[in-house]
This record gives structure tokens, sequence and C-alpha cells, in this order.
């Protein structure tokens, strides 16, 4: 749990512009409990020289494998697909599905 110093003003006309009015009823938000306190890395206690399978399913695959260069960095590469059956249907659907098809596969390339 994080603690927070609180600093006493010297003065309130700091946080009101004047001693004739009360002081403001500014606070400080509420802590986030989902911002991280500890960054330190955890080590693996197994080798992974290939890439795993972690979970196949018909609709969701995911893959797991480290770096074995940069094993002490925390880094993370998520490449995310997908596939709707019903874009190819009908030629509307094609047109309104081509942009998300070019922008991942056809990519400009720099003039030469």
């Amino acid at each position: 749990m994080r603690r927070i110093r609180w600093i006493r003003l010297a003065s309130r006309r700091s946080l009101t512009g004047s001693t004739n009015r009360r002081p403001s009823q500014l606070q400080l938000p509420a802590l986030n409990p989902y911002i991280p306190d500890d960054f330190t890395l955890i080590k693996s206690d197994k080798a992974w020289p290939h890439p795993q399978l972690i979970l196949d399913e018909p609709t969701l695959r995911v893959v797991y494998a480290p770096s074995q260069y940069f094993a002490s960095e925390p880094k993370a590469d998520i490449s995310l697909v997908l596939r709707n059956p019903q874009a190819m249907d009908s030629a509307r659907r094609q047109v309104m599905f081509a942009p998300q098809r070019l922008s991942r596969r056809h990519r400009p390339r720099p003039a030469q």
C-alpha cells in the first residue's frame, strides 16, 4: 500500500488567494489501485527453447515465446487477428472490409 506524505502549507493564502475566505475544499483524488508499485521482474524457473502453445480453441490460439536474448527486459508483442466469415459474402461487405485488409497486408513501400 502506498503512503502519501502530506505537506503542511505555510499559509492558507496559497490555497484560497486570500486570508479572509474559508480554505478551499480541493482534495487529491483517491489512489488508483491498478497502478503497480513493484516493477521487479520474476525469474523464470523453466527454459523455453521453442514457442509453446498454451491455448488452442476453434476461435482462439495463444502461443507463449519469451525472448532468449532479452529475457531480463519486460516486453510483449501481441498480434490480434479478427476474422469474420461474412466479410466476403457480398460486394458491399468486401468494400467495407477492404480498408482493414489493406492496412494489415499491403503496407506502402518507401519511395526510392
